[in-house]
């Protein structure tokens, strides 16, 4: 005949007769002892409320891939996981390699120190990183007396170079004129104009910044103004040429 949970009920004096009786039905001795026992996972419930187990009843170390450390220590489980091999509460350190010593790394501190151009720079700048100010030019050049068709150099490239700004003044009157590179073999035979149209200096100075090509010319080129016309006897001219060096 089946056995309820009636069955297993027992006067307060006599509950150890009761556990006894449980033993034996679930296939136990007669000394209230249990045996061991499989459940199926579909006949467990899970519930919200803390489960509470005493560490006698859990034996061996959680995997870290199975959400453990896969250690029984604190320093195991740090050198698992890699995290603060030292338990100083920081991450394991980081190391510095390589010259030269304008940063250097001691523990967890990474210190910056001023560059020294002589021993920690090698090999040359790029002219691109370098500002616009420090690579600046002017060529330039003055003629007295100017008249239509006189030619003079003003200088010469020894890099490729843009240019930036031709600018001219006379004392009086009127000149006229544009700016040739040449070649540097061929400072006498003509050459090309830099300028857009040509630019016409007056005693209050003028200058443009529209240039042919966009003014790029490049290295190794003599440079030479080209007067076209006079206007009012002018005692001299002053002209420039502004570029950057590329």
């Amino acid at each position: 005949m089946p056995i309820g949970l009636t069955d297993f009920i027992k006067p307060k004096n006599d509950a150890f007769t009761g556990i006894v009786q449980a033993s034996q039905v679930l296939g136990g001795g007669g000394d209230g002892t249990v045996p061991d026992a499989v459940v199926a996972a579909s006949n467990v419930t899970q519930h919200q409320a803390a489960l509470s187990i005493a560490s006698t009843q859990l034996t061996g170390d959680v995997a870290v891939a199975d959400g453990g450390t896969g250690s029984s220590t604190a320093a195991g489980a740090r050198t698992n996981l890699g995290v603060d091999a030292a338990g100083t509460d920081n991450s394991t350190d980081v190391t510095l390699a390589g010259t030269p010593n304008y940063i250097t790394i001691a523990g967890q501190v990474i210190t910056r120190a001023q560059v020294d151009m002589t021993a920690d720079i090698t090999g040359e700048i790029p002219t691109g990183n370098v500002p616009a100010k420090f690579r600046t030019r002017v060529a330039s050049g003055y003629k007295e007396d100017p008249v239509a068709a006189d030619i003079f150099q003003i200088g010469k490239l020894h890099d490729a170079i843009t240019f930036v700004k031709v600018g001219a003044v006379t004392d009086a009157g009127t000149v006229t004129f544009n700016i040739e590179y040449r070649g540097e073999m061929t400072p006498d035979v003509a050459g090309t104009d830099i300028l857009t149209a040509d630019l016409v200096g007056d005693a209050t100075g003028e200058t443009t910044t529209t240039f042919d090509a966009s003014g790029a010319v490049a290295a190794d080129k003599w440079l030479y103004a080209v007067v076209t016309s006079v206007a009012t006897s002018p005692a001299w001219v002053q002209l420039w040429a502004e570029y950057t060096i590329d």
